[in-house]
């Protein structure tokens, strides 16, 4: 089998700050297609609506230069699998019985191959010429794309590729955005399971890890020790940092650092994938001093990562116990916490947070566009505040009464009135469950009382 090498680069979509509060599994998933005995299309696990009378693409010859067989399409899609596991990217090239096709022209191939499939038909598939995806571009999206699904994804991406002479930069799915490599890798999957299993896999994994390098504990620590050094040193922190053969901006290597907390604070060491991540683009918050335990930065960890995965870039600040954390400290605190385990294999018990450490500057609170008549009870809280999760378009105040009432802790009187700190990392201020009174940090829009989360937000009771 031949291939020819190429590289990968991850996309970008920047969004406005907000705190994640559900506490998701990061750690990467392995087997990246169901392949145990009980995956049969008449297990429970397929979707009913998935007939073969559902598929509308008409196959045509016309601009073809010959045709590969099933066989020879399952053979290149095993080469190809094998190959982006171990060099985390797509070659240029491959090799398709006689042919030697881009990965635009097997992607094609692919589709038309498991629709065929799909219905019942093993002739051989036409090649013709398609022109590359010009500027790949998706979400960080994982989870499983059903077979009615992929299918359907098949038609309309073949249709794209039919009309504009060229395959796409991504493709929307239930999922996300899914770019241009990982719509080629998923249905290369799915005709390596079909060679397998002589038929189509119930749903396809998509893994964020599939083009993602890896680092080892010990390189994300040894950079943590360097890190902390260097902050010493002169106050700031570096543009990037060298992790194991790696070179890394500080944003990236905060959701490294992130990923290996959280993994050593369930005893899992494996290596932690490496992605592209934005900057925090309007860095700010407070002078503050003191001590974060274990259990908050363990969940912080969480948050801010979840806030990276959604908006695909770090985070302005973090909201802690001692107040707002800004970006610079967020990365520095969360080496140091990796410099201590390097040296004593395990997770401190908390870390000592003191803004002295560098020489950013603190931007000062303001009340220009903050919320008024704030009242917060055991019993209910109220203001007059503008909106700061787009339910409304405008940006008039709205006078607002809650019950005071987490819909995620379930716990009584922890609300809070949080006060922004500049325009650009929300000056309106919002509603917290507070931590200083047994809250679980989750914030709320002050006008509607939405959770400011990417999906299944849950709202304030209106009192």
């Amino acid at each position: 089998m031949l291939f020819s090498m190429a590289g990968v680069n991850a996309a970008e979509d920047d969004s406005s700050d907000g705190t994640i509060i559900n506490d998701t599994n990061v750690t990467q998933e392995d087997n990246p297609l169901q392949s145990d005995d009980n995956d049969s299309t008449d297990n429970g696990t397929e979707d009913t609506g998935d007939q073969t009378d559902t598929i509308t693409y008409q196959t045509s010859a016309e601009g073809s230069s010959g045709s590969v067989t099933v066989e020879e399409v399952e053979t290149a899609a095993s080469e190809l699998k094998n190959y982006v596991e171990i060099h985390n990217s797509l070659p240029d090239t491959i090799q398709v019985g006689s042919y030697t096709l881009t990965m635009s022209e097997f992607l094609k191939i692919l589709l038309m191959t498991v629709i065929n499939l799909d219905q019942n038909v093993s002739t051989p598939v036409a090649v013709t010429e398609v022109g590359d995806a010009p500027n790949p571009a998706g979400q960080n999206i994982s989870g499983n794309l059903l077979k009615s699904e992929y299918l359907q994804n098949a038609i309309g991406i073949l249709n794209f590729i039919d009309s504009n002479g060229r395959a796409p930069n991504y493709f929307r799915t239930s999922l996300g955005n899914l770019r241009f490599e990982y719509i080629v890798f998923s249905y290369t999957k799915i005709m390596d399971f079909y060679g397998d299993y002589d038929r189509l896999p119930n749903y396809t994994k998509i893994c964020l890890s599939d083009f993602m390098q890896s680092l080892t504990v010990d390189e994300i620590e040894t950079a943590s020790n360097c890190l902390k050094n260097y902050v010493q040193a002169n106050k700031i922190l570096p543009d990037t940092i060298q992790v194991g053969s790696k070179c890394l901006t500080m944003s990236e290597f905060l959701n490294v650092l992130l990923m290996a907390v959280i993994n050593s604070d369930r005893n899992v060491s494996m290596p932690v994938a490496v992605t592209e991540v934005g900057d925090a683009p309007n860095p700010a918050g407070q002078n503050i001093s003191g001590n974060i335990q274990k259990s908050e930065y363990v969940r912080k960890a969480t948050n801010i990562l979840n806030f990276m995965n959604s908006n695909d870039r770090a985070p302005n600040y973090s909201t802690t116990s001692l107040g707002n954390l800004r970006y610079e400290y967020i990365v520095f605190n969360f080496a140091k916490i990796m410099d201590f385990h390097k040296y004593y294999n395990r997770l401190p018990n908390y870390t000592v947070v003191q803004t002295s450490a560098m020489s950013y500057q603190m931007m000062e609170i303001s009340s220009k566009y903050g919320a008024k008549n704030v009242i917060v009870t055991d019993s209910y809280v109220q203001c007059s505040g503008r909106c700061t999760c787009s339910l409304y378009q405008d940006y008039d105040y709205h006078t607002v009464k809650f019950v005071n009432y987490c819909p995620y802790c379930h716990k009584n009187s922890t609300l809070d009135y949080e006060e922004g700190n500049t325009i650009y990392d929300n000056p309106e201020g919002m509603w917290v469950c507070s931590m200083s009174k047994g809250g679980c940090d989750a914030d709320f829009c002050l006008v509607h009382g939405k959770a400011h989360v990417t999906s299944g937000a849950k709202y304030l009771t209106s009192a």
